[in-house]
């Protein structure tokens, strides 16, 4: 089978040069940096810093190269891309949507210091569907992801939303992995920190928020309710006022001194 970036380079990743500062994009789950770019783009134009969108491994190819792909996979590549940029760069920003929220969370706990700032976008620490929350636990027994390799999915909502069409029920483990490990989160304090959702989206449970507003105690914290977006945030109807609010966040975060354009 011929690997969906191959299919399509949209879902291939990009890097956006820049200077002083960088911000490390992480998409989520079974996704691909396409659905960043509009997000990059506007950081890019915007402030002239570094974008750095990297594909997670096992996606963007096929279903079965995901399905061979772990939580330690996603979390060592997004740690050696924080790293990189970390070593070039005076300021480092993590922004993640859906599962690559919670990468970032877990590359802030590890690089508490480090990092500049987070912005997360529609985490999906408690999940709405009752069914969807039992069938991420139920794959955890490996039995189970070996009889029953995967599981059909809706098709996506937007045309920039590059995924598989079924489910790896091997990689639904792993995902359960990520929200295990951010349920047991430390308190964070000395990151500023920028939380967006959707009253539309139907995966994120509202209390996800509420969950990492208790965690998240930097006085320059935000909460951001967007009313009309799909779980995709940065391909939602309401991106633009989505876009506005994180470049006022990355302003009020930034010295003057490092900021390329006001």
């Amino acid at each position: 089978m011929i690997p969906l970036c191959e299919r399509d380079p949209r879902a291939m990743p990009f890097v956006m040069n820049g200077t002083s500062q960088a911000v490390l994009l992480l998409h989520g789950f079974t996704g691909t940096p396409a659905e960043m770019r509009p997000l990059g783009e506007r950081i890019s134009e915007t402030f002239g810093w570094q974008v750095d969108a990297p594909l997670l491994p096992g996606h963007g190819t096929t279903i079965e190269d995901f399905s061979r792909h772990t939580y330690a996979d996603w979390i060592g590549a997004s740690d050696a891309e924080f790293q990189k940029l970390k070593n070039a760069f005076e300021r480092v920003h993590l922004v993640g949507l859906s599962m690559g929220a919670l990468l970032c969370l877990e590359l802030a706990r590890m690089h508490e210091l480090a990092t500049s700032s987070l912005v997360l976008l529609a985490p999906p620490i408690i999940l709405i569907d009752p069914l969807e929350r039992f069938v991420v636990s139920l794959f955890r027994i490996p039995f189970l992801s070996r009889l029953i390799p995967t599981l059909p999915r809706d098709p996506p909502l937007h045309p920039d939303q590059l995924t598989y069409n079924r489910h790896s029920t091997k990689a639904l483990a792993e995902f359960g992995k990520a929200r295990r490990r951010t349920l047991a989160m430390p308190t964070i304090r000395s990151i500023p920190s920028f939380l967006a959702f959707s009253a539309a989206d139907q995966t994120v449970d509202p209390r996800s928020i509420a969950f990492l507003s208790r965690r998240l105690v930097h006085p320059l914290h935000r909460v951001v309710r967007l009313e009309r977006s799909i779980h995709i945030l940065t391909l939602g109807a309401d991106r633009d006022q989505l876009f506005t609010e994180i470049e006022a966040f990355h302003r009020q975060i930034s010295p003057p001194k490092l900021l390329q354009q006001t």
